[in-house]
């Protein structure tokens, strides 16, 4: 499955069609930083897979801090499973939730009896715009800032109508997307203004290219002379039946369909 959001592929892996991000999507940016992958808690919940199939993967991981991404009623979440590494010890399960709602926190409640883990605590964090389909790319960042040592803080990210098509266009690595979006919490917006990033929203997601564009004239050249846009400039998603942008065409090259993660499936 490529990072794409147009597909009922990617629906039936946490994701939806109304912009909300997709189980690759989220796997292409947290890689090892998650100790499952993306779609781990769609799979359970629909009986694809048994809470002993992910115990049995979770104790495989011999670090006692496991973070994860949760999938709750079409909706991401990021946990922190603090394990006992020995029986004078306590367990915690802390969670980061974008979009607090009492369905979730019951599902989460069920969730951790089912998988034998201590009652979760939800940490007040950054809440997304109400009504937005945002709690991915919140999800992502609270779960790579954690793996970076980054706490997270009560303060609000202020939403900006490009936070996704910028994250997932622009953004190259985890470490940039981290910092991308932690410049939203530290308010830098000026600064990357400063340093030459022309776009206002943009500016607020995304680290300045390394080559800085010139500046945009209130003029338009006549339409024969215009030049070809930049392919990060072009939409990210396009109608039904058209071809697709050059970057995504690449994305999708580079990027090898998802496989099952070796789990298999549930026997009764």
């Amino acid at each position: 499955m490529t990072a794409t959001k147009t597909t009922t592929t990617t629906n039936a892996t946490g994701g939806d069609l109304t912009d909300c991000w997709s189980a690759a999507e989220i796997d292409r940016l947290v890689g090892n930083a998650a100790a499952l992958p993306a779609d781990t808690f769609w799979k359970w919940r629909n009986g694809g897979i048994s809470a002993a199939q992910i115990q049995q993967r979770l104790a495989k991981n011999r670090t006692t801090v496991l973070r994860l991404i949760i999938w709750m009623r079409h909706h991401w979440v990021c946990a922190e499973l603090q394990q006992a590494p020995s029986p004078t010890t306590t367990a915690h399960l802390a969670v980061y939730d974008s979009a607090t709602s009492l369905a979730v926190r019951k599902d989460l409640h069920k969730l951790a009896r089912e998988m034998g883990w201590p009652e979760p605590s939800f940490v007040t964090c950054p809440q997304q715009l109400r009504g937005s389909n945002e709690c991915g790319i919140y999800a992502t960042f609270f779960l790579l800032s954690l793996a970076a040592g980054r706490p997270i803080t009560e303060r609000t990210l202020e939403p900006r109508p490009s936070v996704r098509r910028a994250a997932l266009e622009n953004v190259e690595s985890p470490q940039r997307f981290v910092a991308a979006v932690g410049a939203m919490l530290d308010g830098t917006r000026r600064e990357q203004l400063r340093q030459g990033c022309h776009n206002p929203y943009a500016a607020t997601v995304i680290p300045p290219r390394r080559e800085v564009e010139a500046p945009r004239t209130t003029e338009l050249a006549p339409t024969a002379q215009r030049a070809t846009p930049h392919p990060q400039m072009e939409p990210r998603t396009t109608a039904k039946g058209a071809v697709p942008t050059q970057q995504n065409a690449q994305l999708a090259v580079a990027q090898p369909p998802l496989t099952d993660g070796g789990w298999g499936t549930k026997t009764a």
